[in-house]
This record gives structure tokens, sequence and C-alpha cells, in this order.
């Protein structure tokens, strides 16, 4: 190869990595960033949790606040509880759901079903069938057994529609498999399912 071309090929290459040096360097420095951010929110998230386990609930809602302004799903449903219960903070019902709401768009199953809950029963809202529906089926979708229960109970009461009544069945011997007491229990007195015994042991 003619020695001219080949310094220019390998200057050429050389030229290629030192272009993509800055974009690798700050790739890796955002990665660093990243991962360093999803520590602080464990780590404030835990230490969230040991103060709420002690029961030192101002300190234990100061470290969920920290974690939770940078997104922290956990910490977010956390302090939805603390409203709802009034733990360290005055009861507050619609508060309570404002957080289980955040905490719900981020992907908690957890938090669907709280917020389906308190639209069934009317805390901080007025009662709300078909919105308690709509939110249990997205928990009951992502694996919550006490939202398939409660999707199923409502589906399956006072139901004229059938195929509203057999989706609610399904629901229901769903949460039966996982051993959901009343489920089973529901499925056994009221729907007089006679296998429903059986589904909690695999039958």
């Amino acid at each position: 190869m003619n020695r001219v071309l080949h310094t220019a090929i390998v200057f050429s290459q050389v030229l290629g990595l030192l272009i993509l040096l800055p974009q690798t360097l700050e790739s890796g420095i955002v990665s660093r960033a990243a991962a360093e951010a999803v520590d602080a929110d464990l780590n404030d998230f835990r230490t969230g949790m040991d103060f709420y386990h002690k029961q030192q609930f101002s300190q234990a809602l100061k470290y969920f606040r920290q974690a939770a302004n940078r997104g922290d799903s956990q910490a977010i449903l956390q302090i939805g509880l603390m409203y709802d219960f009034g733990r360290g903070v005055t009861q507050n019902y619609p508060e309570a759901l404002r957080w289980y709401v955040r905490a719900a768009d981020k992907g908690e199953p957890r938090a669907m079903y709280l917020v389906g809950h308190m639209y069934e029963f009317g805390e901080g809202v007025p009662v709300d069938t078909d919105l308690a529906i709509h939110w249990y089926l997205k928990s009951a979708n992502n694996g919550h057994v006490s939202a398939q229960f409660e999707l199923g109970k409502l589906l399956t009461r006072n139901s004229s529609d059938s195929q509203r009544y057999l989706e609610g069945v399904d629901w229901l011997r769903l949460a039966a498999k996982q051993c959901h007491s009343q489920a089973v229990e529901l499925l056994q007195n009221v729907i007089s399912d006679p296998g429903a015994a059986s589904l909690c042991s695999g039958g």
C-alpha cells in the first residue's frame, strides 16, 4: 500500500476516535450520574423506612420527600399512606389520593389499588364505582391480588350484564388461585362455585 495513503487512513481512524471520545465520556458520566441518583433514592427510601418502623414519622417523611422529589415511586406511595392513615401528619384523604395517583402514574400496582379503594368507598372523593373498577382493573392487570378480588366483587355484584358477571367470576377465581380467602369464600357462598375450595391448592 502507498505509504502516504496508509498514513492518511491511520490519521482518519485516529481522528474518528478523537471525535467519539467526548461522546463516550459524556455517556459514561450520564450513566454514572443516573446510577448515583438511583442509589440516592434507594438510600433515602430505606432510611425513611427505618424511621417509619421506629414510628419516628416526621423524620421518615423528610426522607420520603427527598426520594419522592427525585421521582421514587415507592416513596411517593409511602407518603400517600402516611396521609391516608394520619401517621406523622394530619389525616387527609384528598392529599393521600393525590400521592397515590402520582405513584400509580409511575406504575405502582398497590397505588392503583388504593386509588380504586378510595373511589369505591368515597374516601376523599364521591363514591364512583366506574372509576373504582377502572383503577382496580389497572392494578389487577399488574398482578395485585387484592385488586383482582375487589374487581371481581364489583363486577359480579348486582350485574345484569352476563359478560361483565363472567369476567368478575374469572377475576375472583384468579384471586382464589393465589389463596385470597375472601375470594374463595365469595365463590363458595355467593357464586356457588363448587370448585372454589380446590383452587387454592392448585386444583
